[in-house]
C-alpha cells in the first residue's frame, strides 16, 4: 500500500470512530431530553389525579389513600412519591424504595444523585384540608436506550478495528513475498519524492521581480554568496587508467582484499544500457562536449516559457583518486538533478548540472541542501578535499549557452580560492544589461537600399 492511500485508510477510520462517537453522545442527549418531556407530563397527569382524589374523598382516610396507591402504581416513570400534609410527611411509595431515606425531623424524603432520575415537587391548595405538597422521582433515561444507543456505536468500532487488523495482515503478508527487485524500485521511488524538494518550482514574475532588486550594479560582477557551500567532484579517464595499470602489475603479490580496493572505478552506465555513447561509461553524465548544445536548447525553451534556468558549476579536487568516493558522489549528484541528461563532465574534476525553472535565490537555497550532503559523503571517507561551486542563472536575458557557460565557470574558479565559503553566484544588473543591448544594436550599422 502506498504512502498515500495509506493515510485516506487511517483518515476514514479515524472518521468512522469520530462519528460513533458522536452518535453515542448526541443520541443519549436526545434520550434525556425527550425523557424529561415525558416524565414532566407524567408528574403533572400524576398530581392532577391525586388532587382530584383530595376533592372526593378526606384525606388520610383509608379510601383516598387506597386510591392514591392505585395511581402512583399505574405510572410507568415514576420511582418514587412522597405527600406532604402540614409538614407532615404521610405517605411515601414504594416503602422498599433505595430514593428514600429519612431526614432529621424523622420524614420521608426523595434524593438522588443519578442524571437519569429527575425529581418533580408540587404544592396543592385543597381548601379546607390545607396544602398537600406532592414530590415525584421521575424515571428520564432507561438503561435500554443507553444500551441500544451504545451497541450501535460498539458495531461502527468494531468494524473499523476488524476492517485495519485484516487490512494490515495482508499487508504484511505482501511485504514478505515481495521479491527484491520490487522493494528497491519501492525503495528508490521514496528517495525521488524525498529529492523533489531539491528544486521548488517557482516562475512567477515576483521572483523575477526580486532578482532585480537585489542586482549588483555591474552586469559581469561576480558576487560571493554566503547559504552554505556546495561542492562538485568528478572523474578523469587517465587517473583511472593508470589505476587500472598499478592493480594489474600488483596482481601476483597483493591479496584479494588489496586488489579489490585497487580497482578501478566501475562504469555507472554500461554499454548496452547505452550504445550510442550519448553518457561517459564512467561518471553515467553526459560528455562535456555535449553541454553547450544541451544549454542552447535548454535556454531557449525557458525563455519560450517565460522560464529562470540555473547552471550549477561543482569541482572538487582530485576526487577522481578516490574511485569509490567518486561512484558514491555521482550517485548523489543524480539524486539531487533528477535527470541524467542535465548532468555533464566538467574538466578533470568537476559536474556541470542544469536546474530547470529555478531563479538564483532558490538556487542557492538548493545549494545549501546538497552542500550538506557532499560534506556528510567526505567525511564517511575520511577525505578533506578542496570544494568550490559557482552559479549562473538566465535571469531573463536572452543569451547563448556559451556566455552562460562562461559567468558559471568564472564564478567556481574564484569559489575555489575561497577558503571558508566556496560559493560564488553570477548576479546580473538588469539595467546595465538592457543598457548594453541598446548600446550593441544601435553600433550596427544597416546599409542603405540601393535604388
Amino acid at each position: 500500500m502506498s504512502v498515500k492511500k495509506a493515510k485516506t485508510f487511517a483518515i476514514v477510520i479515524s472518521a468512522a470512530f469520530v462519528i460513533a462517537a458522536v452518535f453515542f453522545v448526541t443520541s443519549i442527549i436526545s434520550l434525556s431530553n425527550k425523557g424529561s418531556s415525558k416524565a414532566s407530563a407524567s408528574f403533572d397527569s400524576i398530581s392532577t389525579q391525586i388532587n382530584q382524589s383530595a376533592e372526593t374523598n378526606q384525606i388520610l382516610s383509608a379510601s383516598y389513600l387506597q386510591e392514591v396507591k392505585d395511581i402512583v402504581s399505574k405510572a410507568d416513570l415514576l420511582d418514587a412519591i412522597t405527600l406532604t400534609k402540614d409538614s407532615l410527611v404521610f405517605f411515601a411509595w414504594p416503602a422498599d424504595s433505595h430514593l428514600l431515606s429519612v431526614d432529621v425531623n424523622s420524614n420521608m424524603v426523595i434524593s438522588t444523585s443519578s442524571p437519569m432520575i429527575k425529581i418533580f415537587t408540587k404544592t396543592i391548595n385543597t381548601g379546607n384540608s390545607g396544602t398537600l405538597t406532592i414530590s415525584c422521582a421521575m424515571q428520564t433515561l432507561f438503561k435500554k436506550d443507553i444500551f441500544s444507543k451504545a451497541a450501535v456505536s460498539f458495531l461502527i468500532v468494531l468494524a473499523g478495528t476488524i476492517v485495519s487488523l485484516v487490512l494490515l495482515i495482508v499487508q504484511t503478508f505482501q511485504s514478505k513475498h515481495n521479491s527484491p527487485v520490487d522493494t528497491k524500485a519501492e525503495e528508490t521511488a521514496d528517495e525521488l519524492e524525498t529529492e523533489t524538494d531539491s528544486f521548488p518550482d517557482d516562475s512567477s514574475e515576483d521572483d523575477f521581480a526580486e532578482d532585480e532588486s537585489d542586482a549588483v550594479e555591474d552586469s559581469e560582477e561576480i558576487t560571493e554568496e554566503n547559504p552554505e557551500i556546495l561542492e562538485d567532484e568528478s572523474t578523469e579517464e587517465h587517473t583511472v587508467e593508470e589505476d587500472t595499470l598499478d592493480s594489474e602489475e600488483t596482481h601476483e603479490t597483493e591479496s584479494i582484499e588489496e586488489q579489490e580496493e585497487e580497482e578501478s572505478f566501475e562504469p555507472v552506465l554500461s554499454e548496452s544500457e547505452d550504445p550510442m555513447g550519448l553518457f561517459s561509461p564512467k561518471t553515467g553524465f553526459g560528455w562535456e562536449s555535449y553541454l553547450e548544445t544541451r544549454l542552447d536548447a535548454e535556454l531557449v525553451r525557458a525563455a519560450s516559457n517565460e522560464q529562470d534556468i540555473a547552471l550549477f558549476m561543482l569541482v572538487v579536487k582530485e576526487i577522481d583518486r578516490h574511485p569509490k568516493a567518486l561512484r558514491a558522489l555521482c550517485d548523489l549528484i543524480l539524486s539531487f538533478f533528477q535527470y541524467r541528461d542535465l548532468v555533464f563532465e566538467y574538466g578533470k574534476d568537476g559536474f556541470t548540472g542544469i536546474a530547470v525553472n529555478l531563479n538564483i535565490n532558490q538556487a542557492m537555497i538548493a545549494s545549501e541542501q546538497l552542500y550538506a550532503r557532499i560534506q556528510a559523503l567526505l567525511k564517511d571517507y575520511n577525505l578533506d578535499l578542496t570544494v568550490g561551486i559557482g552559479i549562473s542563472t538566465r535571469s531573463l536575458r536572452l543569451l547563448p549557452g556559451s556566455r552562460l557557460l562562461a559567468e558559471a565557470k568564472e564564478a567556481v574558479e574564484k569559489a575555489v580560492e575561497e577558503t571558508e565559503i566556496p560559493i560564488v553566484a553570477f548576479r546580473v544588473n538588469h539595467e546595465k544589461y538592457r543598457q548594453y543591448l541598446q548600446e550593441a544594436t544601435e553600433s550596427i550599422s544597416v546599409p542603405e537600399n540601393v535604388d
